[in-house]
């Protein structure tokens, strides 16, 4: 029988119910990548959590909290920039979603001024095409050997997204920068908190989290952010 052929006859059926987890997916697809002082900086050679409370203490200002080195901080802002132009691209292609009319960038501020950006909505037609099944066949198809491949362009597209939605919701948030790119986070002054939007990309696109409702949770939060930085405030 062929592997990826379920008795009842479903391509990657048998994949679809059997995706790697999380740290599996990391070490195969991201890990390679890093340089030897992005691991040194990074101090650990696993994902981070979904979201870090009181990441730094609240008040402190993203740009105290940048760990790309300051020569390479440019180089992050433009490769997260672009990658959101090529999510935006992408999805609007073959989502079948309305493209924002001159989105903003990604490390800019969050604001209309900057143009539209992507919403919510966006996160639901992400979900529709990502089911077990797809995931698997994305998982299948990349090619490991490659920085730019498939996985790895899957999750920083969805990461940068997140970022991106969550911004539009919390506009006092903004970007810390690491290297490589794909280890910056979203990070909310007012309460300290670090959201690892690529992290959540990475548990959302394997076994640990591929049956989530990506809209809500990130709709959840928001909510959370905003409890803590009004606990914040009280303390």
């Amino acid at each position: 029988m062929d592997p990826k052929t379920s008795p009842a006859g479903d391509p990657g059926r048998e994949g679809a119910d059997s995706l790697p987890s999380c740290e599996a997916l990391f070490a195969r697809f991201c890990l390679p990548w890093y340089s030897p002082a992005d691991l040194q900086r990074r101090g650990h050679a696993t994902t981070r959590p979904d979201v870090e409370v009181r990441a730094a203490r609240p008040g402190t200002p993203s740009g105290r909290l940048h760990a790309a080195p300051r020569e390479g901080l440019h180089f992050v802002r433009m490769a997260l920039d672009e990658t959101l132009a090529r999510a935006v691209e992408a999805w609007s292609r073959d989502l079948g979603l309305a493209a924002p009319a001159g989105p903003g960038a990604a490390t800019g501020a969050a604001s209309e001024a900057d143009g539209p950006t992507p919403d919510p909505a966006w996160l639901e037609a992400f979900d529709r095409a990502h089911d077990r099944a797809q995931v698997a066949a994305l998982i299948a198809g990349a090619d490991e050997g490659q920085r730019d491949n498939a996985y790895l362009t899957a999750t920083a597209r969805l990461g940068v997204v997140l970022g991106a939605v969550l911004r539009r919701a919390v506009p006092r948030a903004g970007w810390v920068l690491e290297s490589p790119f794909w280890e910056s986070a979203i990070y909310d002054p007012r309460s300290g908190t670090r959201v690892n939007v690529f992290h959540w990309a990475l548990r959302r696109l394997s076994a640990d989290a591929v049956d989530d409702d990506t809209r809500a949770k990130l709709l959840s939060c928001v909510e959370a952010l905003e409890v803590e930085a009004a606990r914040s405030r009280e303390a």
